[in-house]
């Protein structure tokens, strides 16, 4: 797996691929759509010294957000970029890039809201500006509700700009053409709705966000399907499962390996395999209740378990869960760890397992045809074979 580049890549590429509010026309999603695209992602404007930027310019991944000040959607996903930047900006991994999208035939009141942005950039600066914005997304209710008379001078009040200035420049003009560029762009690059983001990452192609899960839903999705699967997992068969672009999912399970810092289980990741596994201070702890287990009777599901695996192996897990009709991942550990069930991992990372020569040994055994039955059920179940083989 990848080092050092990748990830912080992937993590936010993905932070604005699962941002909450984003939008999906016409897909039954909670964004706010406008006409059918038509634009290209390559026509957007490049980042220049005019763009309103957190963070370090020169991160190698930047977020380019088309927003509307008004937009419900946008309020939620400003919010979550500001987490992203707050958890990775500050290491210069991510800047993000804001600019004016505003649905004039929906939000009446969103392009003077861009004009106050604008203003407050030229009164006080690129600071000032993010101040503004911030500020307002916490105020104001959306949907064209905002009493603007009364918000934007008391939001320039609040960071300290000069009122009279601030409702001079308002009345201007002077930035009409501004915000109409921006909007025209955001169109131009595919833009059908808000926000409209475009993830730029060094060395790739840009990625327009196209709506997903929310940010923490995705990581909760992962760290349930580590659990329960019970095997170290790829991040390939991860997006698969919960059906998601790969980096969108490398950035979850980094995230997730965070915060499961100092807790009771940790995330680990090797050769590009990742698994739920104890914290080394619970070490001793569960040292012991594995010990246990080795010590008690096999359980009948764990006797079922080393019969399939004797009978079909070697056998996916997959399969043995089909035959079984339950998740078999404790039996399957407990069988390895005894050494009565030897596993097999494949150049293609696939897993298998079938029936020790120490476990043929206690059953008195020289060789796996010796089992009751062996042959007689080989022949019988050549069809049954074939099916759980096309769903390995």
């Amino acid at each position: 797996m990848q080092q050092n580049y990748a990830i912080p890549v992937a993590i936010v590429l993905a932070g604005a691929l699962i941002a909450g509010a984003v939008y999906l026309a016409y897909q039954g999603s909670t964004g706010t759509t406008t006409q059918k695209e038509t634009g290209d992602v390559s026509a957007m404007r490049p980042v220049g010294l005019d763009d309103h930027i957190v963070g370090n310019p020169d991160a190698p991944v930047v977020i380019v957000e088309y927003s509307d000040f008004e937009c419900p959607f946008c309020k939620g996903f400003h919010s979550t970029v500001q987490q992203i930047i707050n958890e990775y900006g500050k290491d210069g991994k991510v800047a993000w890039v804001y600019r004016h999208f505003p649905l004039d035939q929906l939000h009446s009141k969103a392009r003077k809201e861009a004009v106050a942005a604008e203003c407050a950039n030229e009164l006080g600066g690129n600071d000032a500006f993010w101040k503004y914005a911030n500020r307002f997304f916490e105020l104001t209710p959306s949907n064209d509700q905002t009493d603007i008379a009364t918000v934007l001078p008391k939001i320039a009040r609040e960071i300290g700009l000069d009122e009279a200035k601030f409702s001079s420049c308002l009345s201007s003009g002077k930035y009409d053409s501004r915000i109409q560029s921006d909007l025209d762009n955001a169109i131009a690059s595919g833009g059908q709705g808000t926000p409209f983001s475009i993830v730029l990452v060094e060395g790739q192609d840009p990625t327009p966000v196209s709506g997903a899960l929310p940010y923490e839903q995705m990581k909760q999705l992962i760290e349930a399907a580590l659990f329960v699967y019970g095997e170290p997992l790829s991040a390939e068969k991860i997006a698969r499962a919960v059906k998601r672009k790969i980096d969108l999912v490398n950035a979850a399970l980094a995230s997730l390996k965070n915060n499961l810092a100092g807790r009771g289980i940790r995330l680990l990741e090797h050769n590009g395999l990742w698994q739920l596994t104890a914290d080394k201070a619970a070490a001793a702890a569960v040292e012991e209740m594995v010990k246990n287990d080795m010590r008690a009777e096999l359980t009948p599901a764990s006797l079922e378990v080393l019969a399939i695996t004797a009978y079909y192996g070697p056998v996916a897990k997959s399969q043995i869960e089909t035959i079984r009709g339950v998740n078999s991942a404790y039996s399957l550990r407990t069988l390895v760890l005894r050494g009565l069930v030897e596993k097999t991992t494949t150049e293609k990372r696939n897993n298998s397992y079938q029936i020790s020569l120490a476990a043929l040994r206690k059953l008195g055994l020289e060789k796996i045809e010796e089992l009751p039955g062996f042959n007689q059920l080989k022949q019988k179940t050549a069809k049954t074979e074939g099916i759980l083989n096309s769903q390995s």
